[in-house]
């Protein structure tokens, strides 16, 4: 229950088990740790929305349109940052840092682009430049998968 002068909500909700309902209290202190945990998310997602937004920007007018070399190299890279930020924060301990939301799920959520990838992925197939298609799709995926160990590898090497 919520402490003395601590106001709460209660929900109730069937358990699947027996089908009785189960009590669920959510006090004010969880609500503000959840309020806090999501305006982490949404501060980190923008700044890494924006980032990815620069590093494209910056791709296309060194390198051109033509591959996209942007959305593989934020995918990549974003991967690589996620192993260092996994280890520094915790995830091979199981402990999880208060600061997950923000850099975890926010900005590297942001910053990494699944969707804009299977989009170039299909822009490339429909283009008839099936052989680049076929590059760009394995290759973001075993590099991405690559830079993730490096990143876990280098950081624990680093980190002990």
């Amino acid at each position: 229950m919520a402490a003395s002068g601590e106001s709460s909500i209660s929900l109730r909700r069937k358990n699947q088990n027996d089908g009785h309902g189960t009590l669920v209290v959510f006090t004010n202190t969880v609500r503000s740790i959840v309020i806090w945990v999501v305006i982490q998310v949404a501060i980190g997602g923008a700044l890494g929305a924006v980032s990815r937004f620069l590093v494209n920007f910056a791709f296309e007018h060194t390198m051109g349109s033509e591959f996209p070399y942007a959305t593989m190299a934020v995918n990549v890279g974003g991967s690589f940052l996620l192993g260092i930020v996994f280890v520094l924060l915790g995830g091979i301990s199981g402990e999880t840092s208060r600061f997950a939301p923000l850099i975890m799920v926010g900005f590297l959520g942001g910053f990494t682009t699944f969707s804009t990838y299977s989009l170039d992925s299909w822009t490339l197939f429909q283009s008839g430049r099936i052989t680049e298609a076929a590059l760009y799709i394995f290759g973001s995926v075993f590099l991405s998968l690559a830079a993730i160990v490096a990143g876990i590898v280098l950081t624990r090497s680093l980190h002990n």
